[in-house]
């Protein structure tokens, strides 16, 4: 996967907003250090979405602490699919069309919250 695949998933992180921190600041990149692992991640070699979901799911008790961060499975397992379905469609999409995407997407969330 090419590496200016990063900035397509920030929507999508964004969107599922799972500390409710976006719909307070939408402006602020919150999860991006979260973002940047769930990309590494997914540069790596992992078996099934489960497996995927299951290091998200590490990735957020590790910056929030299972105590604030307490969510279902399922919702880790939802997230891991669409990053796996994002990855398969970006490996072969060109650099611009990869910021064109996440412009538009960007520009929709801002619009919802105003």
């Amino acid at each position: 996967m090419r590496k200016s695949s990063v900035v397509t998933h920030v929507p999508i992180i964004d969107r599922w907003d799972p500390i409710g921190l976006v719909s307070i600041d939408p402006e602020h990149d919150h999860y991006r250090f979260e973002i940047n692992e769930i990309i590494n991640l997914l540069q790596s070699n992992y078996s099934t979405p489960e497996e995927l979901a299951k290091h998200v799911e590490s990735i957020f008790i590790e910056y929030f602490d299972d105590e604030i961060y307490n969510r279902p499975f399922a919702e880790y397992l939802n997230v891991a699919r669409i990053l796996e379905i994002i990855k398969q469609f970006l490996q072969g999409i060109p650099y611009q069309k990869v910021v064109t995407i996440y412009l538009k997407k960007r520009l929709t969330v801002l619009q919802e919250h105003y």
